[in-house]
């Protein structure tokens, strides 16, 4: 796919009416924590679509997660909205603590 890197950024990206976001050396979700923390400080809601557990710690009032990854529980994907209340309920702590499972887990949930 690094070869069509360019071609999605400078020809697709803005044909589907996207602004490309985009900084050396750093990672999709690192930008995406950045961009949606600071548009919590504007009491903007965002909503993030990705399978990224780390990004689960930001759920909150302003911050939902959209998904396809499967829950244990369900055999079959389903896309899904995470929010606060959810978030807690499938992880066993609040979703400032993700992170933290995540470390001591290895990542090896979900």
């Amino acid at each position: 796919m690094i070869p069509q890197l360019d071609f999605i950024r400078s020809t697709i990206t803005p044909l589907l009416g996207f602004t490309n976001i985009a900084l050396p050396d750093t990672e999709a979700d690192d930008l995406m924590g950045c961009y949606s923390i600071a548009a919590c400080r504007d009491d903007t809601e965002v909503v993030l679509a990705t399978n990224d557990k780390d990004l689960y710690q930001l759920v909150g009032p302003w911050v939902k997660v959209y998904t396809t990854a499967r829950p244990t529980w369900l055999r079959r994907k389903t896309l899904r909205l995470a929010r606060r209340r959810r978030s807690h309920q499938e992880w066993g702590v609040p979703p400032a603590l993700i992170g933290d499972v995540l470390a001591i887990s290895g990542d090896y949930r979900r």
